[in-house]
């Protein structure tokens, strides 16, 4: 964490002086919305967090010229720390989605790679895209997308441990920051939600009040239906497993203790269930 910071602030000081045709239209931008020109400040082009950040903070500091590219770059620095904690965010919540995995077992038989070694591979994957790919002497909002998206992916699998109030008003809230940073994360911000519809969907038990369980999808039989049940063949139900789609085989007797047809061979013959697992393309 600490020498993370350490790289990312050497690294702004190195490019302090550094600026891109986009980072001046930017200040430019900046520079209208603390002025009030609305006309130059609200425009169809450029995204308006970034620009109206820059031009807030350089309209207070009001520095000479010689320190404005430096304070712009400081600025910068603070978005590359407000990345670091949301990727930091993120590796949290993907390393507890880690150890329920494990808890429950690894599919396949396979051994999950344990948290140092996906802590050691991860941090070097964040400096590498934050300080080589969106290079932090760049002014551009590239690193605040970056952190809106490391919000995004560790809220969805926030999400994923309880269905709270408050976590999906954090999540709404961090879509609508997205698409104030860059315009690219609307439409992107749609796909999400439609990815965590369609999770949520295929979660067991979806649809109950108590939030489910992972043993499979409850089933509700009617009178029509138990009437339908050939009392000579066996019943299948499909249900969901952790891993795999399951076929549950359930003796007909059940049914008929469950019509009053018959009791007194529920002791001796319900225990005829049996599970067959069957691959996950059934």
């Amino acid at each position: 964490m600490f020498v993370s910071i350490g790289l990312g602030l050497v690294h702004a000081w190195v490019g302090r002086y550094s600026m891109n045709p986009d980072g001046m239209s930017y200040l430019d931008v900046g520079n209208s919305f603390f002025r009030r020109d609305w006309a130059n400040a609200v425009n169809a082009h450029w995204s308006p967090l970034y620009p109206w950040a820059l031009g807030l903070v350089v309209g207070l500091a009001k520095p000479s010229p010689k320190w404005e590219f430096p304070l712009v770059h400081l600025v910068n620095f603070g978005v590359f720390v407000v990345a670091l904690f949301a990727f930091r965010f993120l590796l949290r919540a993907l390393l507890a989605f880690v150890r329920e995995r494990t808890s429950d077992g690894a599919p396949n038989g396979g051994q999950a790679l344990p948290e140092w070694a996906l802590v050691l591979l991860a941090y070097p994957i964040f400096l590498w895209t934050a300080l080589e790919v969106e290079t932090l002497y760049g002014v551009s909002p590239d690193l605040a997308v970056m952190a809106c998206s490391c919000l995004t992916a560790g809220m969805l699998l926030r999400l994923r441990q309880g269905d709270r109030l408050l976590r999906f008003a954090l999540f709404g809230l961090i879509l609508g920051i997205g698409y104030w940073t860059k315009t690219i994360l609307f439409p992107l911000g749609f796909v999400t939600l439609g990815a965590g519809y369609l999770w949520k969907r295929s979660r067991p038990g979806w649809g109950r009040g108590g939030g489910g369980s992972r043993s499979g999808l409850s089933v509700r039989l009617r009178s029509i239906d138990l009437l339908a049940i050939s009392p000579e063949g066996p019943v299948y139900v499909r249900r969901f497993g952790e891993d795999e789609l399951c076929v549950v085989r359930i003796s007909p007797n059940v049914f008929e203790k469950l019509a009053g047809r018959s009791s007194r061979q529920w002791s001796t013959r319900s225990s005829d269930a049996a599970t067959a697992a069957v691959p996950s393309a059934f």
